[in-house]
């Protein structure tokens, strides 16, 4: 049966089989010392149960608060409701990109997403809705193009570098507040997209984080521990093969010859949250590795590299927080980086791809982990 293309496909339509090699052999865990290997399963088990379907809980509470952020400039817009949709869309927007890193099974599943919640904006389509004269509700919203839905729709309904904010409020005003009305129908559906994503995930008798926490004991999906354990750490590779390939080369012109700098094609372009973007991201890497999410911490699966590889699991440690110090020193907004300050933009590409190659080398080596055909070299 041949397998769905998901969104993470999406994402990487560029990629070539750059990887092919890196697929780790197996590894078999064992007693080291006298010491039991760490329990896979309870990593699994953890990670779903503290890391993965709280996120999701959390992108779903954002995403409410600025469906309710929304409906509020709908209804008077003023300076202080567009600053509070704004806020509301950049925590929401955070909160969604930290589950990139566990970007597999529902959020994968383009049936279920519609492809809408991260689909880069068609500025033009999405001015010349806000602007006509057909009737809106829900259902129209829902038969839109993924291009003027989703996060993408919304950042360019809420944010404009070309007005201030006095012209913005205009335009809500305007045309019988179509344009508020079209902002909180799309949050509406954005909303829906995301708890459809937290309800599969969580959702009894058969969520799909039981499935994962369950792998190799009675899952219906993942019939060995290793393979759930391989799901995670491909998407954590793919999560960083994205910023990489699609977040910082395609923008900085990279795979390109010569190189040329396209900031068009950074990642929301319009709220200037590009270098925000990725820095979740990066969170929600570390949160998984880890096994951590605030306070909160189970069994990580760091403690499983460890056993097998201290220098791997103090590798990918450290290469994370050179990555996250590298994309923190670039100079804001990453649209105006990539062609004025082109070099903190480079070296945050190239910090980041080392954990990338630690994640499909050493991490995938000292867990057994195959690597998956589409995870590419990312230079």
């Amino acid at each position: 049966m041949s397998r769905k293309i998901g969104r993470r496909d999406v994402l990487l339509y560029a990629s070539a089989l750059g990887a092919l090699g890196l697929g780790a052999s197996a590894a078999v865990a064992c007693r080291r010392d006298g010491v039991d290997p760490p329990d896979r399963g309870k990593i699994l088990a953890d990670l779903s149960t503290v890391v993965i379907v709280p996120a999701y809980g959390e992108a779903s509470t954002d995403a409410k608060a600025l469906e309710a952020a929304t409906v509020a400039l709908r209804d008077a817009p003023s300076a202080e409701s567009l600053g509070a949709a704004r806020a509301a869309w950049r925590k929401a927007r955070a909160s969604w990109k930290v589950t990139d890193a566990f970007l597999f099974g529902p959020a994968d599943d383009l049936a279920l997403t519609g492809g809408v919640i991260d689909t880069a904006a068609d500025i033009a389509k999405v001015e010349v809705l806000a602007g006509a004269t057909t009737p809106l509700d829900a259902q129209q919203i829902a038969r839109l193009g993924a291009n003027q839905r989703g996060f993408g729709g919304l950042e360019v309904l809420l944010f404009d570098p070309a007005a201030d904010d006095a012209q913005q409020i205009v335009r809500f005003q305007a045309e019988g507040g179509r344009r508020g009305v079209l902002a909180s129908l799309v949050a509406e559906d954005l909303r829906g997209k995301v708890d459809a994503v937290l309800g599969a995930w969580a959702s009894p008798p058969s969520s799909y984080g039981d499935e994962l926490a369950r792998a190799g004991r009675g899952s219906a999906l993942y019939s060995s521990e290793r393979q759930g354990v391989d799901a995670v750490v491909n998407a954590l590779i793919n999560a960083a093969e994205v910023l990489i390939a699609v977040r910082l080369a395609k923008p900085l012109g990279l795979d390109k010859s010569p190189s040329v700098a396209a900031p068009e094609l950074v990642e929301s372009p319009r709220s200037d949250a590009s270098v925000d973007d990725l820095l979740a991201v990066l969170d929600g890497i570390e949160m998984v590795y880890l096994g951590r999410r605030g306070d909160a911490a189970g069994l990580p699966l760091a403690d499983a590299v460890a056993e097998r590889s201290p220098r791997a699991d103090t590798r990918l440690r450290s290469d994370l927080t050179a990555a996250r110090d590298a994309v923190r020193a670039i100079p804001a907004p990453l649209r105006t980086a990539v062609v004025e300050s082109r070099e903190p933009v480079i070296q945050a590409h190239a910090a980041v791809r080392e954990v990338k190659r630690c994640l499909a080398t050493e991490v995938a080596g000292a867990l057994g982990t195959s690597v998956g055909f589409n995870v590419t070299d990312g230079d």
